[in-house]
């Protein structure tokens, strides 16, 4: 879930932000515990000299095993390690799409829901039918140009954010992975109009 136009400054927001930050930072040594014992020489100093002060993610551990040399590119990583089902995977704290749509909302900012079909790609009336449920929740708009989308699926997400009245919104999603083949900056956005409707939106945030 995307949420656009945060209340930085909101001390709710802040404290939530709090509790899965605490959480990654435990998957992530869970994560590094894992690799250990599958004789993975990497350590959790590493991992938090890569994040830098950032809130550890996968990206970090998957950088190390690049510079440890197990992997060439990240993107092997998560193939290899820590994609779901893998032996180094540990799943992560997480809200229901429809509580984090309610966080966004009280917050003050614009719930848009990200790359639906990475949900659902096969089942069109199933994918519609949670975006339904979310539209209900006060969902705002749905990811619609993304750059691993073909033309026919972009056309197809149109249809369905024009379906549900969503705004459509879009961005290439760059991680800076270094990844061969990773899909740059500014090379899968949405119309001008897409912008000009989410400031039209904006709310200006509350006084705490």
């Amino acid at each position: 879930m995307l949420g656009y136009f945060v209340n930085t400054g909101d001390p709710q927001f802040q404290s939530l932000l709090k509790k899965f930050r605490a959480g990654r930072e435990d998957r992530g040594r869970r994560m590094v515990e894992k690799l250990n014992d599958l004789g993975v020489d990497i350590s959790w100093e590493q991992v938090e000299r890569i994040a830098a002060g950032a809130s550890v993610g996968r990206p970090h551990i998957a950088q190390a095993l690049v510079e440890r040399g197990y992997v060439k590119y990240k993107k092997d990583a998560f193939d290899e390690y820590l994609g779901r089902n893998c032996a180094a995977y540990v799943e992560r704290m997480r809200l229901e799409p429809e509580e984090a749509v309610q966080v966004l909302i009280e917050n003050g900012a614009l719930p848009v829901m990200a790359h639906p079909l990475y949900y659902e790609r096969r089942n069109i009336e199933k994918l519609e039918g949670t975006i339904a449920s979310l539209k209900e929740a006060g969902l705002l708009g749905l990811e619609v140009y993304y750059g691993e989308f073909s033309g026919d699926e972009v056309e197809m997400l149109k249809g369905i954010a024009k379906k549900f009245d969503l705004i459509p919104c879009g961005g290439s999603d760059y991680h800076a992975s270094g990844n061969p083949g990773e899909i740059q900056p500014g090379t899968a956005g949405p119309p001008e109009s897409t912008i000009e409707t989410l400031r039209g939106l904006r709310r200006d945030p509350q006084p705490s």
